[in-house]
């Protein structure tokens, strides 16, 4: 019975299931992040860039 109860208490705290993080990148530069080069050095595995709605301008936001 103890078995039972400590595997989902183990599963639970194990960093390999840990849930990501979301970077918000906006073209006014004013998200997590101030550019989608910025976002992408910053992501680990698991994590999720979201970019806000408009035109990304500038060196860091181009040829990715």
């Amino acid at each position: 019975m103890l078995r039972n109860a400590l595997i989902p208490l183990l599963l639970a705290l194990s960093p390999s299931f840990a849930f990501g993080a979301t970077i918000l990148v906006l073209p006014d530069g004013s998200g997590d992040v101030p550019t989608i080069q910025a976002a992408l050095d910053a992501a680990v595995d698991g994590d999720v860039i979201e970019l806000g709605e408009g035109t990304f301008t500038g060196e860091d936001n181009r040829a990715l």
